[in-house]
């Protein structure tokens, strides 16, 4: 047995692996746009699976004005039905915001394949 004290590791944390934020990012923005594809649209408000979805914005229920983000989740619901004027009329931003959010998946699962190629067969000097 050793009496001197043995240099401390890091601990390696799921937090800080290389996949972790591609992942992350891959169920959320998946998960936002399948939500959106399930939603029925409407103008005035959305329905999931026939109940209706309450209004969330705290400004808007108080003022009773809308607010900058205000009509975003009817105008990614439009997008994901192909209602793309419709979308704009809900909110300016939303369609940019949605072919941001839809491009993310496709990306970041290329992102996992690509890391986890590189990590199964890693290149050689000597080649």
């Amino acid at each position: 047995m050793s009496t001197a004290a043995e240099p401390r590791r890091p601990s390696k944390s799921i937090y800080t692996s290389w996949w972790f934020g591609h992942l992350l990012l891959f169920v959320l923005c998946g998960g936002v746009i399948l939500a959106a594809a399930v939603m029925e649209p409407s103008n005035e408000n959305l329905t999931l699976f026939g109940f209706e979805v309450p209004m969330v914005c705290g400004w808007r229920r108080i003022t009773g004005w809308r607010c900058l983000g205000c009509g975003m989740t009817r105008s990614f619901v439009f997008l994901a039905h192909g209602h793309i004027v419709d979308a704009f009329w809900m909110n300016y931003a939303g369609p940019l915001l949605f072919a941001f959010m839809a491009a993310q998946p496709p990306y970041r699962l290329w992102k996992l394949a690509q890391g986890l190629r590189s990590r199964r067969w890693p290149r050689t000097a000597d080649r």
